[in-house]
């Protein structure tokens, strides 16, 4: 499917509902968008409902090349992905995922994906009733991610990116917050398993509040490999832990669990 060059897809309503509400109808096949630097975004007219951009089913494979998603909110806490909802592959080429929201990951929540020389930027994973939101940019089970910068996202954890296992190389993760009352982990990256390579992880914040401090202002992991790469400028803020004094946050650069 190719889009006509620099379009603009202003969508003013939910076209699905399988997964709460998405604007463009559910990916079920192997499918590629071709955006020739297209915008999707949902609308900002008065009136406009919450949904999503674009969702892929179990049974679907998404190829997004050269399109830009935003504007995209999900307010229902069960399903996540303010701009990129997917349980099937999802892969973004030459992208832009921006101004999305959403309660687990603010631009993308993805079982598996993989991100080649995109933007993931200034999306917000944001609490509703329950109290956890993670994955600012993006919430994924299985994530790569090349030569991309992941920047200016937030959330209470993985400001830039959440996810189990992720390998990251040749990208940014710069400028992103965790920010969380009872302290935030991973300001640019919280990661069970992390393979980092040749990038860049700086200027991140892990936040602490008035019921703890921060761990990890770069990067919260549990175990895993970091080469080549430069991790500088992040903050792990302290935090009051219910006390009057304050309690100094654990791991500016990285906080590591396990081995690294």
């Amino acid at each position: 499917m190719s889009l006509p060059n620099n379009g603009a897809f202003d969508l003013t309503a939910v076209y699905d509902t399988q997964f709460y509400g998405t604007g463009l109808p559910l990916i079920t096949s192997v499918v590629t968008i071709d955006g020739s630097s297209s915008d999707i975004y949902r609308s900002n007219d008065d009136g406009t409902p919450d949904f999503r951009i674009l969702a892929v089913d179990s049974d679907g494979d998404l190829t997004l090349r050269d399109t830009t998603i935003s504007n995209g909110s999900v307010e229902e806490n069960y399903y996540g992905g303010g701009g990129i909802f997917s349980r099937g592959a999802l892969t973004v080429e030459g992208s832009t995922i921006t101004d999305n929201y959403a309660y687990l990951g603010g631009g993308i929540d993805a079982v598996q994906a993989t991100i080649i020389d995109s933007v993931i930027s200034d999306n917000v994973a944001y609490p509703g009733d329950v109290s956890s939101p993670v994955g600012g940019g993006i919430n994924a089970e299985t994530l790569i991610v090349e030569n991309s910068t992941i920047s200016h996202n937030t959330a209470f954890e993985g400001g830039g990116i959440y996810a189990h296992e992720a390998t990251i190389s040749g990208s940014r993760i710069v400028d992103n917050v965790a920010n969380y009352d009872y302290g935030a982990e991973g300001g640019g990256i919280k990661a069970s398993m992390l393979t980092l390579t040749d990038s860049v992880v700086a200027d991140n914040t892990a936040a602490g509040g008035d019921a703890g401090s921060g761990r990890g202002g770069g990067i919260h992991m549990n175990n895993g490999t970091i080469s080549g790469s430069t991790i500088m400028g992040n903050v792990a803020d302290s935090g009051h832990h219910y006390s009057p004094l304050p309690v100094a946050g654990q791991g500016g650069g990285i906080y590591a669990a396990g081995p690294v």
